[in-house]
């Protein structure tokens, strides 16, 4: 009999630990291009954009931001591309999404009128914002944020949208603009002593499995959260003006030894069409949106640095105080 009690008090010390040990917070992501109006040309190249019709533009970003509203459960980070910096727009993003998201918006330089967006839940803490001008001839950018989760676990998110490949110099560009998001990452994660946090980077990447950013992408760790769970990536989440149906949406993931982000589902919305092919009956974009569910795991130290840590954390955590108002 005592030999059973000191065998059922040890499982439950074990099994203590273990649940010590170990931490897991859900966490959704998605990635969208939601096709500025600038770029949807209404009738071919030679005529009018929709920028120049609201009866059409407003109400089709309407029903984005229903798509968005009505996932359940919600999406906790939504990286925006091809985001319209007009004024009308920014107002009904801003008063449709403002109980429920931080947005942070960066516009591509000089005349371009569209850049990102990205969408917070106010329940996850913002640490940091950097944002990235590449500089270059197409004027693209990236947004990198350090959050903290509600249980006080810590990622990295960069989203970007590159620059479409139609010619030899584009793809300079596009191989000049990837690596320039890497060095970004690294950079930051050195500088800020936070190697030991798992990294998100998802956008609109204009290239294929095949293409050389996508080989870069994944020589340097990261992985692709849609082919993780369904051993291979969607078919189609892009409908070039000519008609041909490709992938250029992805959202990848990399991981330390301290830290696991876990793909448990990943989508592409609206989930009542097949990635196989473009739905004629989806006209809200030219992209599909992405969505993928994480399970973030972390394994926790218990010793004594780990108060080190938590004093990090704290002053981390001041930090975000900045951005509440964002």
């Amino acid at each position: 009999m005592l030999r059973n009690f000191c065998f059922l008090t040890c499982r439950r010390v074990f099994h203590i630990m273990s649940d010590k040990s170990v931490a897991k917070q859900t966490v959704r992501i998605a990635t969208f291009n939601v096709l500025a109006p600038c770029y949807n040309w209404l009738s071919g190249w030679w005529d009018r954009s929709e920028s120049s019709n609201p009866n059409l533009y407003i109400p089709r970003f309407r029903a984005i931001i229903d798509l968005i509203s009505k996932q359940k459960p919600s999406v906790d980070i939504i990286c925006l591309q091809e985001f319209w910096f007009h004024g009308d727009v920014m107002e009904l993003f801003d008063k449709q999404f403002e109980e429920k998201y931080r947005i942070i918006k960066l516009k591509r330089t000089g005349f371009k009128t569209d850049g990102l967006a990205l969408l917070i839940d106010r329940s996850i803490s913002i640490l940091s914002i950097c944002p990235i001008r590449f500089n270059d001839m197409n004027r693209r950018v990236a947004l990198l944020v350090h959050l903290l989760l509600p249980n006080e676990q810590e990622i990295m998110l960069m989203t970007t949208h590159l620059t479409y490949c139609s010619n030899f110099i584009d793809q300079l560009l596009r191989m000049s603009q990837i690596k320039k998001v890497k060095n970004e990452i690294e950079s930051y994660q050195q500088k800020n002593n936070v190697e030991n946090i798992p990294v998100v980077l998802a956008g609109d990447f204009n290239g294929c499995p095949e293409d050389e950013v996508y080989g870069f992408v994944i020589e340097n760790g990261f992985v692709s959260s849609y082919k993780t769970v369904h051993c291979r990536e969607p078919r189609v989440t892009h409908r070039l003006y000519s008609g041909e149906e490709i992938l250029v949406d992805y959202i990848f993931y990399r991981n330390p030894p301290q830290s696991q982000l876990v793909p448990i589902k990943s989508i592409v919305l609206p989930a009542e069409f097949t990635d196989e092919e473009w739905p004629k009956e989806f006209t809200l974009s030219d992209h599909r949106m992405i969505m993928t569910e994480f399970e973030l795991e972390t394994k926790q130290d218990n010793q004594p640095d780990g108060q080190k840590s938590s004093e990090q954390l704290d002053q981390r955590k001041v930090m975000c105080h900045d951005y509440d108002r964002v």
